[in-house]
């Protein structure tokens, strides 16, 4: 995690392995450090990008929709968890989750 001033407010980076979390008050700051981004790791692949105050970042969903408060959740993915185990016993006895990490590095394989 980072933080940095910017225009007498802070801003945050959050990151994990390939996956950032940029946050600040003013959107145009937010829109330049992806530019920035983009013009130094985004040659090969475009970055992905999602904007919003309800996100999906890894496993959690992010709710900003309560002024100066964050939810933090992970009901959809335990939900996936549970249909894919309930699904998945009834082929194997045993049973697993795939996670969103475990699911880009089959993807990254395949490829």
């Amino acid at each position: 995690m980072a933080n940095k001033t910017i225009s007498t407010k802070k801003c945050t980076i959050i990151w994990l392995v390939d996956d950032l979390n940029i946050s600040h008050v003013k959107k145009n700051v937010m829109e330049h450090i992806i530019r920035q981004l983009s013009e130094k790791f985004g040659k090969e692949s475009p970055l992905t990008t999602a904007r919003g105050r309800m996100l999906d970042y890894l496993v959690m969903t992010l709710d900003y929709m309560t002024k100066r408060k964050v939810k933090i959740s992970m009901y959809d993915y335990i939900e996936n968890c549970s249909l894919n185990s309930h699904q998945h016993e009834q082929v194997h006895e045993d049973a697993s989750c795939v996670t969103p990490i475990q699911r880009k590095q089959r993807r990254d394989k395949i490829a």
